[in-house]
């Protein structure tokens, strides 16, 4: 994202907990660096961006919610952020339990499941190839409701301006692609 936000001339940096990731092209200014315990000074920034249901990964709430008090440190007083998260309403009932494909040779079976005691939804792919050991990886993200977002920024410090369903800029309800929050920082 940031790469494409370069291009049309805004000073992104990126930034991402995995090196491997910042590795791969298109190589733009980017840090190594966790979302709950950003590596910028207090007021850097007059934008921050949190693209791809990045934020809800953690398991305990606080660790999401110092995600956002990490934004609120950032940035400047003014400043404002944009925040892309699911939609859950949508993701719920479009849940696909199972599927198989198979990309680039490998098998590719994915589960998919949401547990309601922990608000999360969960995503197994296993991954098989030929001559080699399967490979399983666990995705789990918090699935807060547009509500518990807003009420979550606001605690933090964080005022709701603005929800989009995608990145048209059409309003947000029930049915929308994504939840997209746009705010800022009270002065």
């Amino acid at each position: 994202m940031a790469a494409a936000l370069r291009r049309r001339g805004f000073h992104a940096l990126g930034i991402d907990l995995s090196i491997l990731l910042l590795a791969h092209e298109p190589r733009v200014p980017a840090v190594a660096g966790d979302m709950c315990c950003l590596p910028f000074p207090d007021t850097t920034f007059g934008w921050v961006l949190n693209f791809f249901t990045s934020f809800g990964y953690f398991e305990r709430e606080r660790q999401n919610f110092r995600v956002l008090e990490e934004i609120v440190r950032v940035l400047r007083p003014g400043g404002r952020f944009l925040i892309d998260f699911l939609n859950r309403d949508r993701v719920l009932a479009e849940l696909k339990p199972r599927e198989q494909q198979e990309v680039a040779g490998r098998q590719v079976e994915i589960e998919r499941w949401f547990d309601a005691a922990t608000q999360r939804i969960n995503k197994r792919i296993r991954l098989a190839v030929t001559g080699r050991a399967r490979r399983t990886y666990l995705e789990s993200v918090r699935a807060y409701t547009r509500e518990e977002v807003t009420i979550g920024l606001r605690w933090a410090g964080l005022e709701v301006d603005s929800l989009f369903g995608n990145f048209h800029g059409d309003p947000f309800d029930r049915d929308s692609e994504r939840l997209i929050l746009v705010g800022h920082r009270p002065r």
